[in-house]
């Protein structure tokens, strides 16, 4: 297993690309991102990895923070905080936004229908930016594996997605 510090410096910038696409604010997100490797740093030596990939096991830990940010954010926002958000928006902006936290949930549940090496490659592929070499060298399959890997992991979200997988109906 690499240092702490080398696990750190490849890790860094993506961990903090990723929170800011969620915050759009610089600041927040390396605080964020701060936080991520702090809980990283705590709990690194007792890291398995028969359970999940380094890099799985730190996005985990991101979305995380990342819930966690937002639920207290909700908590203890004031009323004048609250109408400073919502004075701009329109009620079509609002509706997007309701319907784009939708579509993360669902997208969400799909990825949890996945197994384990579906859901590490489809997240390296779309989440990471990962090339087919990068994804087939992490996972120890071949390119040609990686692209099937993806093809059935897309069809299965796909009917999660469409109403056609085993989705929860009232």
């Amino acid at each position: 297993m690499v240092t702490f510090e080398e696990f750190y410096n490849n890790w860094y910038e993506k961990v903090y690309r990723y929170l800011l696409r969620h915050v759009t604010d610089p600041g927040t997100a390396e605080d964020l991102a701060g936080d991520v490797f702090v809980a990283c740093y705590k709990s690194y030596e007792s890291y398995d990895e028969t359970k999940a990939s380094l890099s799985t096991w730190l996005f985990v830990i991101a979305n995380n923070r990342l819930k966690n940010y937002y639920r207290d954010r909700k908590e203890y926002a004031s009323l004048d905080e609250i109408g400073e958000d919502a004075a701009g928006e329109t009620p079509d902006t609002m509706g997007m936004a309701l319907e784009q936290e939708e579509n993360r949930k669902m997208i969400a549940k799909a990825l949890l229908s996945l197994d384990e090496r579906q859901r590490r490659a489809v997240v390296m592929k779309y989440f990471q930016d990962k090339s087919g070499r990068e994804i087939a060298e992490t996972i120890g399959v071949s390119e040609a594996n990686v692209r099937v890997i993806l093809s059935r992991a897309l069809v299965k979200m796909n009917r999660m997605l469409t109403g056609g997988g085993q989705a929860d109906r009232a």
